[in-house]
């Protein structure tokens, strides 16, 4: 979801793998119900990758988690501290993951 509708070149590469390897677990993604390959309307080779609605149910159950844990947090933790939490998140995301460019 990160990268949109990459193509399969784009996820291996964010990835870390090979094509052939990436392409294997896309195909077993694909399998499962949670990607879809799309053809691309101007270049027929290429096929672009987009979570399905099965994801995206997923996705959803593990975000709303993820909002209780923030909202343990903030119960937990005095402000400074989660300044600084936010300060590091901040800094994985914008240093440390360069593999995954944000739209802005």
């Amino acid at each position: 979801m990160a990268l949109g509708e990459p193509t399969i070149a784009q996820f291996s590469h964010m990835m870390n793998l090979s094509t052939p390897n990436a392409a294997y677990k896309i195909n077993s993604l694909v399998k499962k119900g949670y990607v879809e390959r799309i053809q691309s309307t101007t270049d027929k080779r290429e096929y672009r990758l987009r979570p399905t609605q099965k994801y995206l149910d997923y996705y959803n159950i593990s975000y709303s988690y993820l909002h209780l844990v923030m909202r343990r947090a903030e119960n937990r933790f005095n402000a400074d501290a989660l300044a600084k939490l936010e300060e590091m998140l901040q800094i994985v995301s914008d240093e440390l993951m360069p593999e995954i460019e944000l739209p802005l």
